[in-house]
């Protein structure tokens, strides 16, 4: 996920060993060199990162180490680089779906599937 200064948040994901990360960095491409920027309260993957317009990045859904896809939100402040579960939840746990800022602020919630099949729906979260 890009930000608005240019580093780049590295969240989640997996490892090497197939590992779920909880553990996010910055990368600085001017210096090549990555920092610690806290960790999300459940490690996943196959989540999505957005950018928002006051500077924090929502962190949606996903899967977690036991394979169950995610309906959880975490928001990432680049004051703190502290995760905190968001104040609600996406109306349908999912993973590998995409998530695409509105002007208004909120965010579209689309696609996916959970686990089971595709999913079709949308939802905006705000």
């Amino acid at each position: 996920m890009r930000l608005g200064d240019g580093r780049v948040l590295v969240v989640g994901g997996l490892d090497a060993a197939w590992t779920y990360v909880a553990e996010a960095e910055l990368w600085d491409p001017d210096t090549g060199a990555f920092t610690p920027a806290g960790a999300l309260t459940t490690p996943r993957a196959d989540h999505t990162a957005t950018l928002l317009a006051d500077g924090r990045v929502l962190v949606a859904g996903g899967t977690d180490a036991d394979g169950t896809r995610l309906d959880t939100v975490e928001l990432w402040d680049p004051a703190t680089r502290a995760f905190t579960p968001g104040p609600a939840r996406l109306g349908a746990a999912r993973a590998l779906h995409t998530a695409t800022p509105l002007p208004d602020g909120r965010v579209l919630v689309v696609g996916g599937e959970d686990g089971h099949a595709a999913l079709r729906q949308a939802e905006v979260y705000e």
